[in-house]
């Protein structure tokens, strides 16, 4: 099982993403922009950041979609 977020490093999508990795259920974040604060807040959640992978990805952009499904054909939810 794998999820991902869109607007993961958002102030809702985080939220979404560190109640994920508390449950070391492994997410894959994409955004628009990554911001690098919530990334440090998340990593100290997951350990050494191996349950999680940052993505730059806008979802009105189909391509960019189909490239995160692509790059993660494990995704589930």
């Amino acid at each position: 099982m794998k999820f991902l977020v869109t607007g993961g490093t958002g102030f809702i999508g985080a939220s979404v993403v560190a109640n994920l990795l508390a449950r070391n259920i492994p997410v894959v974040a994409a955004d628009i922009q990554i911001d690098p604060d919530v990334v440090e807040k998340l990593k100290k959640i997951s350990g050494a950041g191996g349950a999680i992978d940052y993505l730059v990805a806008d979802v009105a952009e189909a391509g960019e979609i189909r490239s995160v499904f692509e790059r993660h054909p494990d995704i589930t939810h």
